[in-house]
C-alpha cells in the first residue's frame, strides 16, 4: 500500500496535471473565441458589404423611377400643351363657322324676302291677266 505521502504526491501531481490541462483547456477556449469573434466580424463585414449594394441598388432603382416620374410628367405637359392647343383651334373653327352660318342666315332671310315680294308681284300680275282676260270674254 502506498504510504501517504506518496498519495499526496500523487494527488498533487494529479492537480497539477488537472490545472495544466485546465489551462490549456482556457487557451483553446481564448482562441476558438478569438476565432469566433473573427468570423462573426467576417461575417458582419459581409452584410454590411451587401447591406450597402442593396442601398446602391435602391438609390439607382430610385433614380431611375424619378427620371420615368419626370418624363412623365414632360409627356403630360406637351399633350396638355397640344390638347390647349386643339381646343383653341377648334374654338376658333366653331367661331369662324357660327359667323359663317349667321351671314348665309341673313343670305337666306334676303333671298326669301325677295322671293316673297317677287311671288307677290308674280300673283299680282296673274291675278290682273285673269281679271283682263275675264274682263275680255264678259265683253264680247
Amino acid at each position: 500500500m502506498a504510504t501517504v505521502e506518496e498519495r499526496l504526491a500523487f494527488l498533487e501531481g494529479r492537480i497539477e496535471e488537472h490545472a495544466q490541462v485546465t489551462g490549456s483547456i482556457r487557451d483553446a477556449m481564448s482562441g476558438m473565441e478569438r476565432r469566433m469573434d473573427q468570423r462573426f466580424d467576417a461575417i458582419d463585414r459581409r452584410f454590411e458589404a451587401i447591406d450597402q449594394r442593396f442601398l446602391e441598388l435602391e438609390q439607382k432603382m430610385d433614380r431611375r423611377f424619378e427620371a420615368v416620374d419626370r418624363r412623365f410628367v414632360e409627356v403630360e405637359q406637351q399633350m396638355t400643351e397640344r390638347f390647349n392647343a386643339a381646343d383653341a383651334r377648334l374654338e376658333a373653327f366653331r367661331h369662324e363657322v357660327g359667323l359663317r352660318f349667321t351671314a348665309h342666315e341673313h343670305r337666306m332671310t334676303a333671298i326669301e324676302d325677295r322671293i316673297s315680294r317677287q311671288t307677290a308681284r308674280l300673283v299680282g300680275v296673274q291675278l290682273t291677266t285673269f281679271v283682263a282676260i275675264v274682263a275680255a270674254v264678259l265683253s264680247r
